[in-house]
């Protein structure tokens, strides 16, 4: 019974690590998108610019 848990915890485990593997590359673009958002606020910030600030 024991062994048979821990046989299915570990399948399980395994999945989700291989399952969220596959997302790495969508969490870089997401990442990279925040990235450019941000310093498009910036540059509209420090350009007192609150129209292209709020845009973003």
């Amino acid at each position: 019974m024991k062994k048979s848990v821990f046989l299915l915890v570990t399948a399980s485990l395994v999945t989700l690590m291989m399952y969220s593997c596959g997302f790495a590359p969508d969490i870089q673009k997401v990442e990279k998108e925040i990235t450019d958002i941000l310093d498009q606020q910036k540059i509209s910030w420090n350009e007192e610019k609150i129209e292209g600030f709020m845009e973003y």
